[in-house]
């Protein structure tokens, strides 16, 4: 039997992950919301793949950017809020999954 000791996911890619208590799992699906937001990285873009994918290096990366595990993400599955909280304890909160027009 599994026994599952703790939950985390990275609402953001490349961000310190976060905690959770409960998650719905669906299945053949991945962790909902996890890496579901990213930043481009600014670095030389790659062809996209079929199917839209893209090379990772196209966006920020703990890899390739390691400043960025000081960075944490929270993403509010009630509310859709997606928070960003840097280092230096400043923050940042958009609505998430709505396209900016």
């Amino acid at each position: 039997m599994t026994h599952v000791i703790a939950l985390h996911r990275h609402p953001v890619k490349g961000f310190t992950a976060e905690p959770m208590t409960q998650v719905a799992l669906s299945p053949g699906a991945g962790l909902p919301r996890d890496r579901h937001f990213a930043f481009i990285s600014g670095r030389k873009p790659e062809t996209p793949k079929p199917g839209g994918w893209v090379q990772p290096r196209t966006f920020l990366m703990q890899a390739a950017d390691p400043q960025l595990a000081a960075f944490h993400a929270h993403y509010d599955d009630a509310t859709g809020l997606l928070k960003i909280i840097a280092p230096d304890s400043r923050s940042a909160i958009a609505m998430a999954g709505k396209p900016e027009t």
